[in-house]
């Protein structure tokens, strides 16, 4: 008989008169309005927080960048006026029949040599322009800014758990699914959530001196191979032993976490996508000069950070900017087809994204030898109403797990009871390769 997986998926009915649509994802929107609205009052606490301080680094950042482009052309200038003194200085000695005494260095090498400070002069240099180019502030760009302002929301918007972190030891599992925006907080982070005096510690094999520190965390961008998992076990109970707060960021933590970590999670946040006021408000920052318009929904729901970090610099204005976005959101498709896609970009279904990765891990290990078929994971259902992705999601959890072979089919067509009721669809995918 021949394995196969199945996904099966429940279409709930409306009620007569009753409306149906996709399931609204818990994410802070009340700033999504009008662009005063959105830059006025809708921002939270520690949103509010970030926001000032990238707003002073980026002035900072544009300031020094002025500074350095006016005395690159100072520079410039001088350099300019020696060759016109030097070339001015040789045309005077031809005319008067002058010559240069033998082994002389002329030109621009004369003049640099006799204006070179000597050895113990430069020595003493060194270290002023050293402090100088080390006081250089960061470049303050679309990609940081947008990563730590969401940051920032997602706390806002469950600040029970921010208060928790402060004031008792929460295990706060948080997932990244995008890559891009993964990377920028997984270097940003702490001085969002914590202030610069709190003392961290990466959880680690041994452990230290509780009284020695604040909270605990980890980072992991990489789902952990079998031979790993237990040491990553030992950590993560290493680090809940000292009873402090303990912070676990991946793309996904029921695949990329320690079992220890997933048992004794208090708080389960997910990183949503960057909306429209975010995208405005990085654009503020970025360019230093007032944002007066909200990128369409539309074309917002197809952008994503890189899009954002291409499309928004220092160097262009507002209106430049939006017109970036809204020419990389055109040239998009309006729907992606589902192969397109993949699992990290499904968003608002992280329990099924989880049973996917999970699945297309134990057929890898099936394949190469380490478990049984029958170890393998068999089945999911998934319900909601028409559009909520139960189709995409298992023709991309196919494609995902090595472009199976994918079967779908529809149980029953009968019309609904009155008063509601259910229709089921099955999706099911042939997994096992060998045709057994």
């Amino acid at each position: 008989m021949t394995k196969h997986v199945s996904v099966l998926t429940m279409m709930a009915h409306p009620e007569p008169g009753a409306r149906s649509g996709a399931p609204k994802v818990a994410v802070n929107q009340g700033d999504a309005g009008e662009p005063a609205a959105a830059m006025s009052g809708a921002m939270g606490p520690l949103e509010a927080e970030v926001y000032k301080k990238e707003w002073r680094a980026a002035c900072r950042y544009r300031a020094h960048l002025e500074k350095a482009a006016a005395d690159r052309k100072h520079d410039l200038m001088i350099k300019q006026l020696e060759l016109d003194a030097i070339a001015t200085a040789d045309k005077a000695m031809r005319d008067a029949g002058g010559k240069r005494r033998d082994g002389m260095k002329h030109g621009l090498a004369s003049l640099r040599e006799a204006s070179r400070p000597d050895e113990e002069d430069e020595d003493e240099e060194r270290p002023v322009r050293a402090a100088k180019n080390a006081a250089a502030p960061p470049p303050v760009t679309a990609g940081r800014v947008a990563a730590r302002l969401m940051f920032a929301r997602l706390f806002d918007a469950r600040p029970e758990v921010h208060e928790a972190i402060k004031e008792s030891a929460p295990v706060v599992v948080i997932d990244v699914p995008d890559g891009n925006m993964m990377d920028r907080v997984a270097s940003t982070w702490k001085d969002v959530l914590f202030a610069h005096t709190t003392r961290l510690l990466k959880a680690s094999g041994s452990v230290g001196h509780r009284e020695h520190y604040d909270a605990v965390y980890i980072v992991v961008k990489e789902q952990p191979k079998a031979k790993d998992k237990p040491a990553a076990q030992a950590e993560a109970l290493s680090g809940l032993s000292l009873a402090l707060p303990f912070i676990a960021i991946s793309p996904l933590g029921s695949t990329h976490l320690a079992e220890a970590l997933l048992k004794s999670c208090t708080a389960r946040l997910e990183m949503p996508r960057i909306d429209a006021a975010t995208i405005m408000r990085v654009i503020r920052i970025v360019t230093g000069k007032p944002c007066r318009e909200l990128l369409e929904p539309d074309a917002a729901a197809k952008i994503g950070l890189d899009d954002v970090i291409i499309a928004v610099r220092f160097d262009r204005t507002p209106t430049a900017c939006m017109a970036e976005l809204r020419r990389l959101a055109t040239e998009k498709e309006a729907t992606k087809k589902s192969r397109d896609l993949t699992l990290d970009q499904l968003h608002g279904m992280a329990e099924a994204v989880a049973w996917a990765k999970s699945t297309i891990t134990d057929i890898t290990a099936w394949k190469a030898g380490e478990i049984t078929w029958d170890a393998v994971s068999s089945a999911v259902a998934l319900t909601g109403p028409p559009g909520t992705g139960k189709t995409t999601f298992a023709k991309v959890f196919a494609a995902d797990a090595g472009n199976l072979p994918l079967i779908c089919g529809t149980l029953g067509e009968q019309p609904p009871p009155k008063g509601g009721g259910f229709r089921f669809r099955l999706e099911a995918g042939l997994i096992d390769p060998s045709g057994r």
